[in-house]
């Protein structure tokens, strides 16, 4: 059973069983963010449910350290004083009874960097809705779409050594401990793997 806390995610940063999906060709929907974002969302979905069950989900996320500070802090009503994780809350995802709470890189890469200051995390159990939301929050952020909260976010199956996580709209990894977990969706969602990384792909899936 996978345990959380400062660098739990060492043993997926190492995984050769990474998968990387294409969410949104920006080509097709170069000027609509509307479209982009709808078609982004159902594929992340698709695969958030097609990799993870129904129970048992837990979320890790990540606080922006200052979100009154951001761009969009003022339409969003991120204001100063009000946490990140507040901001969730009013949208849907409460994080109030953490499974565990600790400072991290939500980046492993960021690790070695010693002017990246790690943020605070909560690991928390969730429903399929709330994942639900958290994938909106992941997608929409980049489009100006709403509403969202100042965090990111990545979806784990503690069980089975499964993490997914989307990054923005264009792109997901979902990523395993053990080729069996995903070579399911290796297999099923062929098509929308993106093309950059079919080789180091296949050579980790492919018999």
């Amino acid at each position: 059973m996978l345990e959380f806390g400062p660098n739990w995610q060492t043993r997926f940063a190492t995984s050769p069983y990474s998968l990387r999906f294409e969410l949104s060709d920006i080509s097709q929907h170069p000027n609509n963010a509307i479209t982009r974002f709808i078609s982004s969302f159902e594929r992340a979905r698709t695969l958030a449910r097609a990799a993870l069950p129904s129970q048992g989900m837990v979320a890790v996320i990540a606080a922006l350290p200052a979100p009154h500070l951001e761009l969009n802090a003022e339409p969003n009503g991120w204001g100063e004083g009000v946490s990140a994780f507040d901001c969730l809350a009013q949208i849907g995802v409460a994080t109030d009874s953490p499974l565990a709470s600790f400072a991290d890189c939500f980046w492993p890469s960021d690790r070695g960097d010693p002017e990246h200051e790690p943020w605070d995390h909560r690991a928390i159990s969730i429903t399929s809705r709330e994942a639900d939301i958290l994938l909106w929050v992941q997608i929409a952020t980049d489009l100006g779409s709403g509403p969202i909260a100042p965090v990111q976010s990545k979806l784990v199956d503690p069980a089975r050594g499964v993490l997914v996580h989307a990054y923005d709209d264009r792109g997901m990894d979902v990523t395993s401990l053990e080729r069996g977990e995903t070579q399911g969706l290796y297999e099923a969602y062929e098509t929308w793997l993106l093309d950059y990384d079919r080789p180091r792909m296949a050579s980790a899936f492919a018999d």
